[in-house]
């Protein structure tokens, strides 16, 4: 159900880059300036999924709901407090983060009282794999906080879907969240506040997984989630016959040079 990343893996990912599929999770609410999915730029990705792409008008509100993901037929069942924003955005990289699920155990996050604040259950990746021929995919978190200091809690990949509750389910794979601050990726200012993305340190072949942050404030850390990309990655074989078709051609040019 999952793969260590290595450095064959990186290798994946630089000689396959352009052939590998990529599905995305931007969350929205009643903001309208953060959507993404009429074909803005964000991370080098264009076809992101608005979490709440028909809805007008309002603020912060209970946040739960399904999205099949763009390009796929991969569903993202999603849970939380509530949504918030932090700052402005002034192009389509602030965009992503601007607006995130919030970290509370309460209200419509999945189990209160379980330590748990966000949680996105991810179904159909098997299909979603055999389509593109790939054989494994990873995973890149962003997050972002309305607060100027301190960082993010770590967001874990667990096997399944929730039955009884969300810790009962087996921890893949465990990540953390680099919080750039302002004047760090995206470009910002003052009054952006905290934001950064991380990536998972393993790959995974598992068809439904859930991802869990714990709720916060914990320690002045925060717990929430503003999207989440998968990317999907070659048969090793498929890397191997690449890198080899690579070096022939780059032989070749010296030869003829």
């Amino acid at each position: 159900m999952k793969m260590k990343l290595t450095m064959w893996v990186a290798a994946a990912f630089l000689v396959a880059g352009s052939r590998a599929a990529i599905i995305g999770l931007n969350i929205t609410d009643g903001w309208p300036t953060p959507m993404l999915s009429g074909g803005e730029t964000a991370d080098g990705f264009s076809n992101w999924t608005d979490s709440m792409g028909d809805m007008g008008g309002g603020g912060p509100n209970p946040q739960l709901g399904t999205n099949v993901l763009s390009g796929s037929s991969v569903q993202a069942i999603f849970h939380s407090a509530n949504t918030w924003a932090a700052g402005l955005e002034d192009n389509s990289e602030q965009q992503l983060y601007r607006v995130y699920l919030d970290d509370g155990d309460n209200g419509s996050s999945l189990y209160s009282g379980d330590g748990i604040g966000v949680s996105v259950t991810i179904s159909g990746l098997s299909a979603w794999l055999a389509s593109s021929g790939d054989s494994s995919y990873a995973i890149r978190a962003y997050q972002s906080s309305d607060w100027d200091t301190g960082g993010f809690l770590p967001v874990s990949v667990r096997l399944g879907a929730p039955v009884t509750d969300l810790t009962s389910l087996t921890v893949l794979d465990t990540f953390s969240v680099t919080a750039a601050g302002d004047g760090g990726f995206p470009t910002a200012s003052a009054g952006y506040h905290l934001r950064g993305y991380g990536d998972s340190t393993m790959s995974f072949t598992a068809d439904t997984i859930t991802l869990t942050i714990p709720s916060g404030p914990s320690g002045g850390f925060r717990g929430t989630l503003a999207g989440f990309k998968i990317t999907s990655i070659p048969e090793p074989a498929t890397v191997g016959l690449a890198l080899f078709g690579g070096l022939l051609a780059l032989r070749r040019r010296r030869a003829s040079a």
